[in-house]
């Protein structure tokens, strides 16, 4: 079923704002369904972030915003959720779309749905044709910078909050003019981590010491120019 959540005293235009928001509104559902993130970690379980795409239709500004979520039917180990960004007044803002999986806390395995205590009623979204990327064609990159996860990157599973990938995004490409951004989550980044954040054209990839990748973007422009 379909779930809205209002943000009233919004004063901030950046993208993390709006991808944290989207993840609150998720949480509260899943409260409202006695499957709180709290109840999840009792039975050693978490719902972690596979990839988000987020697409807008107008500017984003530093202003309220009405998000509704539609949980999708699962597919094979992944979670399906959807969402609309309104305007108080009923102005559609931006579509997104992301994928989840369960995974176990203290092993970091990937569950499949079944695991959970008791299954989540999916609702027919709006949204048609919409979906991620299923895997990115980067072009040739180059190192911008390097940075080290800090205390206030983390999440409840002391990780990097998948929000804040936005931030990382944006202080490599820009945040002016902003139509849509993708982004995906391709291993963890923990306190003390270094990133070496790689870019070119319209991508971000961000790697970490051991060489893994961490996660891989696209953040498209055009609005205003």
């Amino acid at each position: 079923m379909a779930y809205t959540k209002k943000f009233l005293q919004n004063t901030s235009n950046q993208i993390s704002t709006l991808l944290r928001y989207m993840q609150m509104t998720a949480e509260e559902q899943l409260d409202t369904l006695s499957l709180s993130y709290s109840l999840l970690r009792r039975h050693d379980m978490v719902f972690v972030l596979s990839k988000s795409r987020l697409s807008f239709f107008r500017p984003f500004c530093a202003e309220p915003v009405v998000i509704k979520t539609y949980p999708k039917a699962e597919k094979g180990i992944l979670f399906f959720r959807e969402y609309e960004i309104f305007s108080p007044s009923g102005e559609r803002i931006a579509i997104a779309t992301t994928e989840w999986a369960l995974m176990e806390f203290s092993t970091r395995k990937i569950l499949r749905p079944g695991a959970l205590p008791k299954p989540i009623p999916v609702d027919p979204s709006p949204l048609e044709n919409f979906s991620t990327t299923r895997r990115f064609s980067l072009p040739p990159l180059t190192t911008l910078t390097t940075l080290t996860v800090e205390e206030k990157h983390l999440d409840k599973n002391n990780h990097v909050n998948n929000a804040v990938y936005g931030d990382f995004v944006t202080a490599c490409l820009g945040d002016e003019n902003i139509k849509g951004i993708e982004i995906h989550y391709l291993a963890e980044a923990v306190l003390g981590d270094t990133l070496r954040l790689d870019v070119g054209d319209e991508y971000v990839r961000g790697t970490l010491s051991n060489h893994k990748i961490c996660f891989e973007a696209r953040l498209l422009k055009g609005f205003g120019q």
